[in-house]
């Protein structure tokens, strides 16, 4: 997932909201891109705290999409994915951020680094 995620970054010059839209295309028809790195994931989404409401519900979106294309089989995994859509955008962002930046999704993704407040979010959409 991660290096789909920077071969994204690299095709789209870094537009975070360009890569989640490339993601979003091939996760859609790769399920497989999600689901085989669904514990990573899980992990990496139970540390973000910072989203912007938008690109959660976006991510979030297109995470249920693939659990319910996957039908009964992934029945269990529902639990988790609130934070596996958090891991996504933050993944995202911290491979458009500048080297040594520290990564928060809220700042990266909504407005293309301008600060949260101008995403007016203040960036504190916590939990799920």
């Amino acid at each position: 997932m991660r290096e789909f995620i920077r071969r994204a970054v690299r095709q789209v010059n870094g537009v975070p909201n360009d890569v989640l839209s490339t993601l979003e295309n091939q996760v859609r028809l790769h399920h497989e891109l999600v689901l085989d790195a669904w514990d990573e994931m899980r992990s990496r989404g139970a540390a973000v705290i910072h989203v912007t409401d938008r690109d959660y519900e976006r991510s979030r979106q297109l995470v249920n999409e693939i659990l319910q294309a996957e039908g009964a089989e992934a029945v269990t995994l529902r639990r988790t994915q609130d934070l596996v859509a958090r891991a996504i955008i933050e993944m995202i962002a911290q491979e458009v951020a500048p080297p040594g930046a520290t990564s928060l999704a809220a700042v990266v993704i909504e407005d293309g680094g301008r600060g949260s407040e101008a995403a007016g979010t203040n960036g504190n959409r916590v939990g799920g």
